[in-house]
Formats: C-alpha cells, structure tokens, sequence
C-alpha cells in the first residue's frame, strides 16, 4: 500500500495524511482507505496514515533440516524467523502473539513484531500449527494476522556407494 500524493497548485507533489469527502446531505466523511487510477492506468491503494494496516512478510512459516539414519538420526531443533510488517497506525506498537490450532510450537518473544519459531523433531518428525498476532498502536486500534507454522525434520539414508563407506547426502 502506498500514501496518497497530489501535487498542489504549484506542481509540488504533496502526501495526503488524510482527507475528508462530504456525504450527500453535506455530512464530513473521513476517508480511511481507498483506490485511486493512477496517471499509467494502474490502480493504487491508499490509507490514512492514522489507519494501520498490518501485513504478513510471508504467507507462512516453513522450514525443514535434515538428519541421517543412524549415529546423529535422533532429535535435533527446527527453526524459523518469521515477522509482520506494520504501516500506519500511531506508534509505538504492541504485539501479542499466541497459539490458535494445531500443535504447540515454541515461540520467541511473543511481544514482538519479529519472532522465531523452534521445536525439538525426532528423525522424520513434524509439527503443524496457527499462530496469531494481535497488533495494537498507542490509540488502542488493533489489527490481528494468523500464520501456519510447518516444521519437520527429513530422515536421510546415508549411500554406500561400494568399498568407500556411506556417503551422507
């Protein structure tokens, strides 16, 4: 999403940090957010700056490690970063991250915009989880976002490819 800007009557182009329309019966109407034609053709979207919109940096959260069979083929940590991007809204912000469905997976720190996600896997183990976060800005407008969480931990076999011993792929 982008800021609205207009330029004014001196060419000067301007951000929009919000506007007011006026309703038939010539009632203020505040404009929140909104779709312009832009001078290529495309259209853009914009909001007022005292309207936060939060925005997921990834759809979801994924990662994966590998052990082998046998010697180191037991339990090892998986993890992953994930993070939420805020714009708008009126700082400073707050974050509750908490467990929705599925498995319970460790995550750190819940009060933060970017946290990690980890559990302890057994050799072709996963976990499948929700998550979400409730954002809230210093005038107490809250915006929340869900993500999956996927973990798993892929067992190899190690090759013996003759006469060398096993090769660990």
């Amino acid at each position: 999403m982008t800021n609205l800007r207009i330029r004014d009557s001196g060419g000067v182009a301007r951000t929009v940090k919000g506007f007011t329309l006026r309703g038939s019966g010539g009632t203020p109407r505040s404009i929140q957010r909104g779709r312009i034609r832009a001078s290529g053709g495309t259209l853009q979207t914009f909001f007022n700056a005292n309207t936060m919109v939060v925005t997921p940096v990834a759809g979801s959260a994924y990662a994966s490690r590998t052990t082998t069979v046998g010697g180191g083929g037991g339990s090892k940590t998986v993890s992953v970063s994930y993070g939420i991007a805020v714009a708008g809204g009126t700082a400073p912000f707050t974050y509750a991250w908490s467990w929705v469905s599925g498995d319970v997976i460790t995550a750190t720190p819940t009060n933060a915009a970017n946290l990690t996600f980890s559990q302890n896997l057994t050799g072709g183990g996963s976990t499948d989880s929700d998550y979400k976060c409730i954002v809230t800005d210093a005038r107490g407008q809250t915006k929340m976002v869900t993500v999956n969480v996927f973990l798993e931990l892929v067992l190899l076999d190690p090759i013996d490819i003759g006469g060398g011993g096993p090769i660990t792929p």
